[in-house]
């Protein structure tokens, strides 16, 4: 008896890893057999690289079983090597304007253009190439820094990617770690702080060097000091590169060439930082909520009279 104990208790582990592998299985072979909604369309136009000018002409978008339009006659010119900031409140339509972009959704024809090509001429494969994206949502793997920063099917040197958290400053944080580059991160790099896997991602999208770079509301978790580095660094290192950066903070977005303010899917002010101050609008009143923060009693000393603080941006 005590010689067959031994097999059976084996056999009924071997039979609970069997239907974990076949449950496994049937889910794995669902999802890679799943065909995507958006595929290259007949009559792709064979272009080998994109340069970064977009201009986009009475674009309205809605989505399915919604009522009312995520976006309404959008019209917009981004020139080669600009930067673009959007602001807006929540539910504004800021990241489905990006979506469309990106082709996570299909724009209609003739409404979005890239180089003079309509979106949907252009082979996924290249336009998502060609996009550097950072978004809300920071996304790592159960891996390396290294691995994570490099993230792409063509690979990179190590010294890209070292280049890469160098620029977008989260370098010096790495190289403090017991492993450098290769220390292993936690399930959705639960290991580095909300500032740390912000810039890491955002690294990833800087060792692409690509035409097109997109940040989607990330650097909400950096200080000011870390913002204005990082900025910086963008606007020397990735001269000639279309950028657009949505932000709810005016200080990330206002040094941008131009300046949209989207609520309710509408453009309602469209300028630059110092245009968009002269009107008595949505941005100028953001500006000084977040200029003043909340509303305290200028200080008064023991003698009586009122002194200023110095405010920390």
């Amino acid at each position: 008896m005590s010689l067959i104990i031994g097999p059976i208790e084996n056999l009924g582990k071997i039979i609970n890893l069997l239907q974990q592998g076949t449950a496994a299985d049937i889910r794995l072979r669902q999802v890679l057999t799943t065909k995507p909604t958006i595929q290259d369309e007949e009559g792709v136009v064979d272009i080998p690289t994109i340069k970064g000018e977009i201009k986009i002409s009475s674009l309205n978008f809605s989505y399915t079983n919604k009522q009312g339009q995520a976006l309404s006659n959008i019209n917009l010119h981004i020139p080669k090597g600009s930067t673009l900031g959007i602001v807006g409140k929540i539910g504004s339509g800021k990241s489905t304007f990006v979506n469309l972009l990106l082709r996570i959704y299909n724009p209609a024809r003739n409404t979005i253009f890239i180089d003079h090509t309509d979106i949907r001429d252009i082979p996924l494969k290249v336009l998502r190439k060609s996009i550097g994206f950072v978004p809300q949502d920071h996304f790592l793997f159960s891996t390396t820094i290294s691995e994570n920063i490099g993230f792409d099917p063509k690979g990179y040197a190590d010294q890209q990617i070292e280049n890469a958290a160098k620029q977008s400053h989260v370098y010096q944080d790495i190289i403090e770690l017991p492993q450098g580059f290769e220390t292993k991160l936690g399930e959705r790099g639960l290991s580095l702080s909300g500032g740390q896997r912000q810039r890491v991602s955002i690294a990833r999208a800087l060792v692409k060097e690509a035409p097109i770079m997109i940040f989607d509301d990330s650097l909400s978790a950096v200080d000011s000091k870390t913002e204005k580095n990082i900025l910086h660094t963008m606007k020397t290192k990735m001269k000639g590169s279309t950028t657009i950066i949505i932000s709810h903070r005016i200080s990330t977005i206002q040094h941008a060439d131009q300046i949209i303010v989207l609520d309710k899917g509408k453009i309602i002010e469209h300028g630059t930082h110092e245009s968009l101050l002269t009107k008595e609008g949505f941005y100028k009143k953001m500006y000084t909520q977040q200029l003043t923060g909340l509303h305290v009693q200028q200080p008064i000393d023991s003698q009586g009279k009122k002194f200023a603080i110095k405010r920390r941006d």
